[in-house]
Order: structure tokens, then sequence, then C-alpha cells
């Protein structure tokens, strides 16, 4: 599966692995499992961005600096208690994301976890 999933990486974005007994259904099933391949990194906090929408009065998204010293910002991932209390300021947290964009930074970054 490894060598199947890094082939269609190559040009694609990953696969998905459904239950060949069930008929084919289009659209978000339980029977399926997407499988992309992530790269993990750690950052620094460094600042807060307000949450709009169901995340009025709560954190929208963590401002965290990165080994190249840009600032990105990382809102996906978050649990709603880690919104009403966010990870400290100068706290290490690692993000997962989907390779690079153009401008060089993480593609869809998303929260993992505080560094111990």
């Amino acid at each position: 599966m490894d060598d199947f999933l890094k082939e269609v990486e190559k040009s694609g974005e990953g696969v998905v692995v459904r239950d060949g007994t069930l008929d084919y259904y289009t659209g978000r099933d339980n029977n399926a499992l997407k499988l992309k391949s992530y790269i993990d990194e750690e950052c620094e906090v460094v600042g807060y961005n307000k949450g709009h929408g169901k995340y009025e009065g709560m954190l929208g998204s963590l401002s965290c600096k990165i080994k190249n010293m840009q600032v990105i910002k990382i809102g996906s991932g978050l649990s709603r208690h880690q919104r009403a209390v966010p990870p400290k300021i100068g706290a290490i947290i690692t993000f997962k994301y989907y390779g690079l964009t153009s401008k060089g930074n993480p593609r869809f970054p998303i929260f993992l976890r505080i560094r111990d």
C-alpha cells in the first residue's frame, strides 16, 4: 500500500480505501478512508488571531514562527477547549501539513499537539 500511495502522490493527492463488497458511493462515507502522506514539524506560538462565525469570542488561529522564521497561521485541528484556553505564547507545538505552497509555506497546516 505504501508503494502504491507514493506512486499516486507523484501526480495526485492520495488514495481512497473502500470496502469492495459495498456499492460505490460518492461523497463522504464511513465505509471509506482517505489515505495521504503528511509532514510534521514544530513551530513557536508567537500570537493569537480572533475567531469569526462559530468561533466568535474564541481563538480563530495561532500565529506561529516556523524554522525559516516566517510566520504562518494554524487554525485547523484545535479543539474547542484549546480555542478557549490556547497554547501559551512561546510554546512549541507540532503541526502537520501536505507539502509547500508556491511561496514555500506549509500547505494546509493542522495543529497536532503541544510539545512536552
